[in-house]
């Protein structure tokens, strides 16, 4: 992404505050630590930034088989935040793919 990119999201996501509103009575203030605040308009992009990077790492990876259809192998699709696995054979494949999505799960939520 580049270092200006990876500054600018920080900027915007260091030390972020919220209050919460229980039966009209607001919480006091705690720092969120994780992910961003609900309805903030740079979240679907970050969200479909950190997708892409999985979806990638299993259209390249050999071991996971989808289905060929003429020359075409397919996978993985994706539509807003629904992701669809493709399998051949998933009875014996299924274990493959969940490795691979724990992997990205894993190196996801490393902290820097």
């Amino acid at each position: 992404m580049g270092n200006q990119f990876l500054n600018g999201i920080n900027a915007i996501y260091e030390k972020q505050y919220a209050k919460i509103k229980i039966n009209g009575r607001l919480t006091e203030e705690f720092e969120i630590q994780k992910g961003t605040r609900q309805g903030c308009p740079l979240s679907p992009l970050i969200f479909i930034f950190t997708l892409e990077i999985l979806l990638r790492s299993i259209r390249k990876e050999e071991n996971l088989k989808g289905i060929k259809i003429e020359k075409q192998e397919l996978k993985v699709r994706a539509f807003a935040d629904d992701v669809i696995c493709i399998l051949e054979n998933p009875k014996e494949r299924i274990k493959d793919w969940l490795e691979k999505i724990e992997e990205y799960g894993t190196l996801a939520d490393k902290p820097d």
